[in-house]
């Protein structure tokens, strides 16, 4: 419910994404993908296209935020050993960084409480999503580590967020 009204605040429409909804979502997406976000998945080896579309599918959960019918990004929680939190945007999220902020810090917040600690991995230069990442540690009752670790000769930045341990 927070995160709907903070939407509402910044203009947003929030809305769950349908699985079947996976291709047509990719192929949008991908058609405007931030240009930080396809360095990305060059960098992993990646099809933007097929990453997305797989990264839908295999969501316990997944969301889509718009501006004026203008699709913003696409993220999610794919649950597993690790629990993996993901977002990829489109060049339209440019213009949203307020809004995205706060929606996306509700939607952590509340994936930790849910499903426990999440992770994944950022190039180092995507300094736009590190920063965001980076800021996960000022939610309340979340406690946010980053990591460098080098892959084929580049640096990422391995992220863990989880609950705060109690103060005793």
């Amino acid at each position: 419910m927070r995160e709907e009204l903070r939407a509402a605040v910044y203009d947003v429409a929030v809305r769950p994404v349908r699985k079947e909804d996976a291709a047509k979502l990719a192929e949008e997406l991908t058609e405007d993908m931030r240009a930080e976000d396809a360095a990305e998945e060059a960098l992993f080896g990646q099809d933007p296209y097929d990453d997305v579309k797989e990264s839908i599918e295999r969501s316990a959960e997944c969301w889509e935020a718009r501006r004026d019918g203008t699709l913003l990004c696409v993220y999610g929680i794919v649950q597993g050993k690790k629990n993996l939190v993901w977002m990829l945007a489109a060049e339209a999220v440019k213009g949203s960084r307020k809004a995205l902020v706060a929606v996306g810090y509700d939607f952590i917040r509340k994936s930790v409480m849910k499903y426990g600690p999440l992770t994944n991995w950022i190039s180092a230069e995507n300094t736009k999503a590190v920063r965001y990442i980076r800021g996960t540690d000022r939610i309340p009752g979340l406690k946010t580590e980053l990591f460098r670790e080098q892959w084929n000769g580049e640096e990422l930045v391995h992220f863990e967020i989880r609950r705060e341990p109690c103060a005793e």
